[in-house]
């Protein structure tokens, strides 16, 4: 049967949002998709971790952008609108101290209200656990196991 496991599932925009230089580059890709050159490029600066195009830059910064998919500041019905399309059994794992989510979203609460917004889906909130549960990485393949 088809199940899906979604490991730290948190808002691109939300923490792109709280580097120094996003709305600049927002601009840069706008500019850019004024132009015509949506698939080019934004300079290595952008994103350092890897090569990113002027629009999936904006598909992650903007909000209800095509990969904007977890943000703390949709409504219950932007969420479900977004993820009750998911008809296969899932379970979210979410990170207690993800480094990637911002300090005022409150992390529990944004959880339950993913998981009210996938029917079928479970959950659990592994508490001291980084971004890519680096640190709790037994605990993680644990519950994966007993989910499959």
């Amino acid at each position: 049967s088809t199940q899906s496991t979604w490991e730290a599932p948190v808002s691109d925009r939300e923490y792109m949002m709280t580097l120094s230089d996003t709305q600049h580059w927002i601009e840069v890709a706008n500019r850019m998709l004024e132009e015509g050159k949506k698939d080019d490029l934004l300079p290595r600066e952008a994103n350092p971790s890897a090569p990113i195009t002027a629009y999936r830059y904006l598909s992650l910064t903007t909000k209800y952008g095509d990969d904007d998919m977890f943000s703390s500041d949709f409504t219950d019905q932007e969420l479900h609108d977004k993820l009750s399309h998911i008809k296969v059994p899932s379970m979210l794992v979410f990170s207690g101290s993800d480094e990637y989510v911002p300090s005022h979203v409150d992390k529990k609460l944004l959880l339950n209200r993913l998981f009210n917004s996938i029917s079928g889906s479970v959950y659990c909130f592994i508490e001291d656990a980084d971004h890519a549960i680096t640190n709790h990485s037994e605990e993680f393949i644990e519950k994966v196991v007993q989910f499959i």
